[in-house]
């Protein structure tokens, strides 16, 4: 049974990891596990992680065999791809407890299956792009993530959940934590939703702090 040190250290993770769960919808599941506050009463979170990450694998091994039957299937692509990235999460939950797993190649196999379902749905739906670029810098292709960024804020400047995901590329992917708050100081403005306004503030806040350490350092390097 984890103990409040490990409640805490999963709560940071949820924090960390907000962009996922709000494109939940988009990657059809990525964010579902994410979505979920630690509960304080003592669960056993690691019989119940795995009992839900068994379920994951069988529900990945239907998929893929329902994909290798017809693979033009979009739906089945579409949703395989999410459940591979719904996957690579669990990695960061496996390595407190000393499992290791290999989130990258599950976030590639994310970024194929997004890919292939675009190949079949030539129109380019915006949910799906979303969802490829939420995974393609985490397979650790930052052009592709960038470009789909990009061809989807040229659609929707405005799209509050494109914002969050382009700031998280922007601050992890690139390191670039100035232009990341700009994303999400204006996808701020764009939600009345209390809960996603607290939740940007604190990573407007973090990523701001962050910025005021280096200088620090900087300085005391330079004295």
């Amino acid at each position: 049974m984890f103990g409040k040190k490990m409640q805490k250290i999963m709560v940071i993770a949820l924090v960390l990891l907000l962009s996922v769960a709000l494109v939940a919808t988009s990657v059809g599941g990525i964010g579902y596990l994410f979505s979920k506050k630690p509960d304080q009463g003592g669960q056993d979170y690691q019989a119940a992680f795995q009992q839900e990450y068994d379920q994951l694998i069988l529900n990945i091994e239907q998929l893929e065999a329902r994909v290798a039957e017809d693979p033009s299937n979009a739906d089945a692509q579409k949703a395989l791809a999410g459940l591979y990235a719904q996957r690579a999460q669990y990695a960061v939950y496996w390595s407190f407890i000393g499992i290791i797993t290999d989130p990258q190649a599950d976030y590639q196999k994310a970024m194929e299956g997004f890919q292939a379902c675009l190949e079949i749905q030539q129109e380019r739906p915006a949910d799906v792009l979303l969802a490829l670029a939420e995974v393609s810098w985490r397979a650790g292709n930052n052009d592709l993530s960038e470009s789909t960024y990009l061809e989807l804020l040229e659609r929707e400047p405005e799209n509050r959940d494109v914002l969050i995901g382009y700031g998280y590329f922007l601050r992890d992917g690139l390191e670039d934590r100035d232009q990341a708050i700009a994303q999400w100081e204006k996808a701020r403005s764009l939600t009345e939703d209390a809960e996603v306004q607290a939740q940007l503030d604190e990573l407007i806040q973090s990523a701001k702090s962050q910025d005021i350490h280096v200088e620090e350092g900087n300085d005391r390097g330079n004295d």
